[in-house]
């Protein structure tokens, strides 16, 4: 994919505003997220800052918070966690004021990340919990729980942060299998039930119950998984396998080769 949107920077840019053509702007902010996505620490060194650099000289705010949180990831995989901190913080107040509910639900899920890189959970519960909220705004909602050990933690809040995109998003994860007939019609079916189970989660945030909580969070993961394996199953040859899971362990933040 990067790549492809690499070729689009040969086209010229032009200053933008947004709401406007974005030309290498754009360009570049979708390869910022997608390195921020995969947690690829070289693509978000090479990309985040050149997106900084042109949000700053447009003024251009939505990009400029998204290059910032985009940043705080980084210096999170690079163990700079105050840095990250104050990029994340930059972003979230940044996004608060533009009121872009799903971009405030996303940094905030950051910031859990980062709660959890400094060992602090109830923090992490906290603004996964804000998060949720973000979310529900937008009849949506991605991840807040609580869990016994941090990998346990961590697997339960990146599958169900990907089950909930996958009804709170505009896209597929994997648009080409999407269009598969038989993948479309599993997609429908676990979409269905990762729907029915966001009433369950948001009052278990609100009743502050986190057994509650973690039973819904742990019934949306495996949402998740059944999703993953329609994803994998629906490879035709062993190299379309190895892709899938390739891309999919990227974006569950799990190292890859």
């Amino acid at each position: 994919m990067s790549a492809t949107l690499e070729a689009a920077l040969d086209k010229s840019g032009q200053p933008v505003k947004r709401g406007t053509m974005a030309h290498d702007h754009h360009v570049y902010m979708l390869l910022t997220e997608s390195a921020a996505s995969r947690r690829d620490a070289a693509d978000l060194a090479r990309y985040a800052p050149r997106l900084a650099e042109l949000a700053e000289r447009d003024d251009h705010r939505l990009y400029r918070a998204i290059a910032h949180r985009a940043q705080g990831v980084a210096e999170r995989l690079a163990g700079s966690l105050d840095a990250s901190g104050a990029h994340l913080k930059q972003a979230l107040d940044e996004f608060t004021d533009l009121k872009t509910g799903w971009q405030i639900g996303r940094t905030e899920c950051e910031i859990a990340e980062l709660d959890l890189a400094r060992g602090d959970r109830t923090a992490a519960r906290d603004h996964l919990g804000r998060a949720l909220t973000a979310f529900d705004a937008l009849q949506a909602a991605p991840d807040a729980e609580r869990m016994r050990d941090e990998s346990s933690f961590r697997s339960r809040v990146y599958r169900a942060s990907l089950a909930l995109a996958e009804v709170s998003d505009t896209s597929s994860i994997l648009p080409d299998l999407e269009r598969r007939p038989e993948v479309r019609a599993s997609l429908v079916v676990h979409r269905d039930s990762i729907r029915s189970l966001i009433p369950e989660l948001l009052a278990a945030q609100k009743a502050k119950n986190a057994a509650r909580w973690d039973r819904a969070l742990e019934r949306t993961a495996k949402q998740w998984d059944a999703i993953q394996a329609t994803y994998i199953n629906s490879a035709r040859t062993t190299n379309g396998r190895e892709r899938i899971e390739r891309f999919i362990a990227m974006l569950l933040g799990e190292h890859v080769h």
